[in-house]
């Protein structure tokens, strides 16, 4: 009797992993015809799609994230799928949506404090996506992972046209006494800008190589010139230190806004002929450091949330983007207007149809 109950057991028990297995098994052969995340429609022909992540981990595998803005949250957490070493995630977004991500696996669950730089050293590219900001063969650990759903507008903006003339970069060495660090910056310059013709538009990009390589700004800004969407106008791309630093200093800190005052925009008019003229935007809330000058700080940004987005300005005088951290001083309303939003339509991180109708209402 013994015996046969042992054995009723152990084939009991081969069922019951065979069932929480077979799951799994059917999403990883399907990743592999398709790759992650898997995309489903929602209800028909919905305005939104499923998008479900997955990670095949190993007995090690304590835990393992999602990180991008397109979320609830920064960071949210996966599931492992019965007993097997498969973690998923699904997500409803938009179906015309465009976004980019990191998957982290074993590491602190928190976006903020003491721990976050072992959440940001964790995070790497999704290996079951074969799209992401890098080459091919480069180590997940330095990419990230992007997704375009079918829906998705076109681009036009962000494609080289050779037909064009391009705008060069230079490449420079910046540093501060106020922050007492030293950074790389770049400027681009259009095709047709000369020193002896008038003042250029001025455009200020945090995370400058960010926006030199995974979103292509120089060529977003040649051909939006080219087509007169937005007049001559000069970018300075400021780079970060290092993570540590970029936390310290694009989070409100009195220190940044005077470096870009007192330091940044002297060195670009010793150098450039660009406007002293900005529009103003928005507000600073109270509390914020005042600036006489024409710079403004703009460490602040934007969270998708389902049917809207949110706009949030830290800092008086910019518009301001959060994952796009880019800010506009310029000397028209239609060249803040329309330099704003062609960037914003043209990069590859925007999340979708809510975004462009607001977009078209500014």
């Amino acid at each position: 009797m013994s015996f046969l109950l042992m054995w009723l057991y152990v084939w009991f028990a081969a069922g019951t992993a065979a069932q929480s297995t077979a799951p799994a098994d059917a999403l990883l052969q399907r990743a592999a015809r398709e790759g992650t995340p898997l995309v489903d429609q929602v209800d028909g022909n919905a305005p939104y799609a499923l998008v479900t992540f997955l990670w095949h981990g190993t007995a090690d595998t304590k835990n393992i994230a999602v990180v991008g803005t397109f979320l609830p949250a920064p960071l949210v957490a996966m599931t492992r799928i019965g007993d097997s070493n498969l973690w998923s995630l699904a997500a409803k977004v938009p179906a015309g949506a465009r976004f980019d991500y990191w998957l982290a696996e074993n590491s602190p669950m928190v976006t903020e404090g003491p721990e976050v730089g072992a959440m940001l050293a964790a995070r790497q590219a999704d290996p079951l996506n074969p799209h992401r900001t890098c080459a091919a063969g480069a180590p997940l650990k330095g990419c990230k992972s992007i997704v375009e759903l079918p829906r998705a507008s076109p681009q036009p903006w962000i494609v080289k046209n050779t037909s064009i003339p391009a705008g060069t970069v230079e490449h420079y060495s910046v540093k501060s006494e106020r922050l007492k660090n030293e950074r790389g910056v770049s400027v681009y310059t259009p095709a047709r800008y000369r020193v002896s013709a008038g003042p250029a538009a001025l455009l200020i990009v945090f995370d400058g190589s960010a926006y030199l390589s995974s979103v292509p700004v120089p060529t977003i800004l040649d051909n939006l010139i080219a087509a007169d969407r937005i007049p001559l106008t000069v970018a300075v791309f400021v780079d970060n230190p290092d993570q540590a630093t970029r936390t310290r200093e694009l989070t409100p800190n009195p220190d940044f806004p005077e470096f870009l005052v007192s330091e940044l925009l002297p060195w670009i008019h010793m150098r450039y002929r660009v406007t002293r003229d900005p529009l103003i935007r928005r507000r600073k809330p109270d509390g914020w450091p005042r600036s006489s000058s024409e710079a403004r700080s703009c460490p602040s940004g934007f969270t998708w949330m389902p049917a809207r987005l949110r706009w949030t300005a830290r800092a008086r005088g910019a518009w301001c983007w959060r994952r796009v951290g880019t800010c506009v001083t310029c000397s028209s309303p239609r060249a803040t207007t329309s330099i704003t939003s062609s960037l914003w339509a043209a990069t590859t991180i925007s999340v979708g149809a809510e975004r462009s109708q607001t977009d078209s209402s500014n």
